[in-house]
């Protein structure tokens, strides 16, 4: 059991007030806390916490099984709210609003985070289960809810590197793969021009700015040697990423690569 509230004393008036005038909109609501958990956010001198509800009801109305972003501001960023774990479920009180069309809950308080409910616990069950798409060009993808992709290994030039599909919906996997099937039948046109896309815009940025005394330049050939591929994001509408071990050339930062298969390719990024 517990409780929370970052609610000054002058809130804690003014609410306590609207609750004596019949003016509170403040609702209770029960949830299945996603497996994505908790992120916060800071924007200039103003901090917040989220986490989404996969499944929710509201003033034990029947079981929404659909995805609703909870937020509170916090004072700042090192602020502790435990029992906010991934696949708990809690209950709070809070004001439903509408933010850009979708629905999001802002947070007044915590009144449980140990709660005892059947139709919840179902649905934690049921995701807590494997979700498996069968490819044939590719073998088996299973799901990782907390980042909502479908992942697998395969080999891309003779490298074994985590294939991602950006989805977490088995309907739209099959048009995916597609993407993917066509993007695999030219690997080796687009691993040439993709390192030569990475070396066109990231060698002279390490050779000026990513060098130690004792280092010294790399040429094209010894720096497209040292880079190796990770990872490759499957996008819709055709949309892709490689991210590379860039191998200490940029002090141990990824390297990424976006483009689409009708042929272009985006600037090359040094990430993390």
């Amino acid at each position: 059991m517990s409780s929370f509230s970052y609610l000054s004393a002058k809130e804690k008036m003014l609410s306590k007030i609207k609750e004596l005038l019949g003016l509170s909109n403040k609702d209770t609501f029960i949830g299945l806390i996603s497996e994505d958990g908790i992120a916060r956010i800071k924007m200039g001198d103003k901090a917040s916490l989220g986490f989404s509800f996969c499944a929710y009801t509201k003033n034990g109305s029947e079981v929404l099984q659909e995805e609703i972003r909870v937020k509170l501001d916090i004072p700042h960023m090192d602020v502790d709210v435990p029992g906010l774990e991934a696949m708990t479920i809690v209950e709070i009180k809070g004001e439903e609003i509408l933010f850009h069309s979708q629905k999001r809950i802002l947070l007044d308080s915590i009144i449980s985070t140990a709660v005892s409910h059947p139709n919840l616990e179902v649905i934690r069950e049921e995701r807590q289960q494997a979700v498996i798409y069968e490819s044939k060009t590719f073998g088996i993808f299973k799901l990782d809810r907390a980042y909502r992709w479908f992942q697998c290994i395969y080999k891309w030039t003779g490298t074994d590197i985590d294939l991602y599909f950006n989805t977490d919906q088995l309907a739209e996997m099959e048009n995916l793969e597609k993407i993917a099937v066509e993007l695999f039948s030219r690997e080796e046109s687009w691993d040439q021009s993709i390192k030569q896309r990475i070396t066109k815009d990231l060698l002279s940025i390490r050779n000026e700015n990513w060098i130690e005394e004792d280092d010294k330049p790399l040429s094209p050939e010894e720096f497209q040697a040292k880079i190796r591929i990770d990872a490759i994001e499957i996008h819709a509408e055709g949309e892709f990423q490689f991210w590379y071990d860039d191998a200490d050339t940029f002090w141990g930062h990824a390297i990424s690569i976006g483009g689409n298969i009708d042929g272009t390719l985006e600037e090359a990024g040094i990430q993390g």
